[in-house]
């Protein structure tokens, strides 16, 4: 019976080191993910389009020394298509590629939902085509320095993290103001 007792206890102590090691949760400092959801215009591109979606892909990266800081680089897609003006008949729509830099402070909060907030500094290309009435149009693709603030709510969940976030974009385009508000869900691995 001893042995036996000896052998368990010779096993456990091998196996202390696996089992700290899967019980650490500290996070990654780097992580990815991707979003989607509604683009809403606002201003004057709210004017002439309606609400259209927004494709986007993230890249965190949170430093081990800073606990409610971190770092995202965004990639997004949004489009919009254009309403109709009067009797003419309009396909049009209008996109914006854009690449942001973002700082992220999130909540000291303890619970699986996290509230944030994020503010960016990045370029964004837009372009609109198509036609109105029998007019076809095919604009220049413009690039401008763009900014975008916002909030969301982060779940952490076993092996991935979700959130959902809405951000005020403004792009400091020529003589117009051209601004939207993205709402997405996004997963991060």
């Amino acid at each position: 019976m001893k042995r036996i007792t000896r052998l368990v206890g010779i096993a456990m102590v091998a196996a202390l080191p696996s089992l700290a090691q899967a019980q650490d949760t500290s996070p990654r400092p780097w992580s990815f993910g991707v979003s989607g959801g509604a683009s809403i215009p606002m201003s004057d591109l709210g004017d002439v389009a309606e609400t259209g979606y927004n494709l986007g892909a993230h890249l965190l990266f949170m430093p081990a020394s800073l606990t409610r800081v971190s770092f995202r680089g965004d990639v997004s897609f949004d489009t919009w298509e254009f309403k109709g003006v009067g009797a003419q008949a309009v396909d049009a729509k209008s996109r914006a590629l854009n690449a942001m830099a973002n700082v992220i402070f999130k909540s000291a909060s303890a619970m699986t939902m996290k509230p944030y907030v994020i503010g960016g500094l990045g370029m964004s290309n837009g372009k609109t085509s198509g036609s109105v009435g029998s007019v076809n149009y095919s604009g220049d693709s413009k690039t401008s320095l763009a900014v975008q603030a916002g909030g969301g709510l982060e779940f952490q969940l076993s092996g991935f993290t979700t959130f959902l976030e809405a951000k005020f974009v403004n792009s400091f385009t020529e003589n117009k103001s051209t601004n939207w508000v993205p709402v997405t869900f996004g997963i991060r691995f």
